[in-house]
């Protein structure tokens, strides 16, 4: 159990980054580009940190995704939706 309790207490502090965050929040507004690319572009972030971002995102099973062509779109999961929408009413908050 130990094991899980730092993998969780590693997880919550990759959140508090400011570009994983701002992914997730990101990914809550269906109106926006949510390929790899187009959120990169989006957040002004680099396509390498952006793929790291969504490897530990979807290893922690916030966010799933779907090909549609040869674009592969990146969808929040029920979990990641619930955290977004936290993450967002606290950036809000502090704004």
């Amino acid at each position: 159990m130990g094991n899980s309790v730092e993998m969780y207490k590693g997880l919550f502090i990759f959140l508090m980054n400011e570009c994983p965050s701002k992914v997730l929040i990101f990914l809550l507004n269906p109106n926006k580009k949510s390929y790899m690319s187009g959120i990169a572009r989006n957040l002004n972030i680099t396509y390498s940190w952006l793929i790291k971002i969504l490897q530990v995102l979807y290893k922690a099973e916030m966010i799933s995704n779907k090909k549609v062509g040869r674009r592969k779109y990146i969808i929040l999961t029920e979990k990641g939706k619930l955290i977004a929408e936290q993450l967002n009413n606290v950036r809000k908050l502090c704004l």
